[in-house]
């Protein structure tokens, strides 16, 4: 049965891919880093759960077409369950949207772009914005300007990469997180549900071109996952703990950039009250560039006469 299954489902994979191995960047965070320690309690394989069953069991299919934006595709979806839980609004996400501004026409997009852009634009509803279904349409020159205030709604949670490929650890982000997204082949998809079937443990995501064209991803028997990311609610990390999980510039303000003072202040550099990235804390990060980090020559010429310590990534 589970090689009729792996047989049958290649018809729903795309025949030109759209999913692109990122590159490895020191500055992605790593979910099995920041949930280290968080005790994770979760149905068993045996027993199986699934997001979409759980938290919005009629949610429409996505249908890509002839696009190859099965990235902008696959987050869209996981954004659709992310707002639900956070809002209970059951609203359909423009792939569109994620997809567009960070796309190689004809070809696809890394899976880091369309996650960081769901991150820091955000994304915007399919009803504002209507994903095309070819992709010369899809890829248009477009102004999201206009558009970047609804997109900021959608903002919701840090996202960071799963670099694992163990089965305990993927059921416990699609648990814990509500999923991952993740190449597989040339694809890319949206994994929400684990389970086990004739012994075999599994995978499964609704995949993207239409209804019933779901996708079983099989322990063990088909192509090791790439590049997977999944999103994280900040509240299941410790409240105490004085990691960044937010890249920060000079005119932000809110509790990461109180959480940067902290951090500073249990390293002996105190800055004034208040939650604004302003002047004051600019000139005491600076400085603690300039006396902690190997910046070379040229990094703390720049960074004394251009960033003035205004930026943290």
């Amino acid at each position: 049965m589970i090689e009729d299954i792996i047989k049958n489902q290649k018809k729903y994979f795309p025949k030109n891919g759209g999913g692109l191995r990122d590159k490895p960047s020191k500055k992605d965070y790593k979910a099995e880093e920041i949930l280290a320690g968080i005790e994770i309690r979760r149905p068993s394989f045996k027993e199986g759960y699934s997001v979409i069953k759980n938290v919005w069991a009629d949610m429409p299919a996505k249908d890509q077409k002839s696009t190859f934006s099965c990235v902008g595709q696959a987050v869209a979806q996981y954004k659709q369950i992310l707002q639900k839980l956070d809002t209970g609004e059951k609203t359909e996400l423009s792939a569109f949207s994620l997809y567009n501004p960070v796309a190689v026409p004809g070809v696809g997009s890394y899976i880091r772009d369309v996650m960081m852009r769901s991150k820091d634009y955000g994304v915007n509803k399919e009803s504002t914005l209507p994903s095309p279904k070819d992709e010369d349409m899809m890829t248009r020159k477009f102004d999201f300007v206009p558009y970047a205030n609804e997109a900021g709604f959608y903002k919701n949670r840090i996202v960071a990469t799963v670099s694992t490929q163990n089965f305990e650890k993927l059921a416990d982000m699609i648990f814990l997180n509500h999923g991952l997204v993740s190449g597989w082949g040339s694809h890319a998809v949206y994994f929400e549900e684990y389970g086990i079937l004739e012994g075999v443990r599994y995978l499964r995501t609704p995949n993207s071109y239409g209804a019933n064209t779901e996708l079983y991803y099989f322990e063990g028997k088909q192509s090791p996952l790439f590049s997977a990311w999944t999103a994280i609610d900040l509240k299941i990390v410790q409240a105490d703990s004085d990691a960044l999980y937010a890249d920060l510039k000079y005119g932000d303000a809110g509790n990461e950039v109180l959480r940067l003072k902290k951090a500073l202040r249990r390293l002996g550099w105190s800055s004034q009250d208040g939650n604004m990235y302003d002047d004051n804390l600019a000139r005491v990060v600076m400085n603690y560039k300039l006396a902690n980090l190997d910046l070379g020559i040229w990094g703390r010429f720049w960074e004394q006469y251009l960033y003035k310590g205004r930026i943290i990534d």
